[in-house]
C-alpha cells in the first residue's frame, strides 16, 4: 500500500495539474470543516461512507472509476486515514493509475500534522 502525507501529495498537485485528490470524507465534515482548496479538476468529493450509519456509499467506486481513468496521480483523503486507505484500496481493485493514502488525513494523527495543520489551503464547502 502506497502512503505518503498532505505535504507531500500538495506538492504533486501544485507541479502536475492532471493529479487528483479524492476527498472521501462525509458532507456533514465537508460542511464543519471545509475542503482542500485545490484546481476544482484536481478535486473529487466521493463520500466513501455515508452518514450518519457510516454504510458504504454503493456509488463510490462507479464515480470513481469514472473520474480518475485519465489521471497520473490519485491522492485519498479523509479525516484520519482510515477511510482513505479503504478507499485507496478500492481503486486498487480498479485501477493501474498511481493512488496513495495521505497517511496523516485532514485532521493529524501520528502519522503527520495532517491537511489543516500543516497550513494548505482550505475553502468552505457550498
Amino acid at each position: 500500500m502506497e502512503s505518503c502525507t498532505c505535504l507531500d501529495a500538495w506538492d504533486i498537485l501544485k507541479q502536475d495539474p492532471n493529479a487528483i485528490l479524492v476527498d472521501v470524507r462525509t458532507q456533514i465534515e465537508w460542511q464543519n470543516l471545509g475542503t482542500p482548496d485545490v484546481n476544482t479538476n484536481q478535486l473529487l468529493l466521493n463520500s466513501i461512507r455515508l452518514y450518519p450509519e457510516m454504510e458504504l456509499n454503493n456509488d463510490f467506486a462507479k464515480v470513481l472509476l469514472k473520474k480518475t481513468q485519465e489521471k497520473s496521480f490519485v491522492f485519498f483523503l479523509c479525516r484520519y486515514g482510515s477511510r482513505s486507505l479503504e478507499a485507496t484500496l478500492i481503486h486498487k481493485k480498479q485501477s493501474t493509475t498511481p493512488a496513495y493514502n495521505l497517511i496523516d488525513g485532514f485532521e493529524g494523527n501520528k502519522y503527520g500534522l495532517g491537511w489543516i495543520k500543516s497550513g494548505l489551503p482550505l475553502k468552505k464547502f457550498n
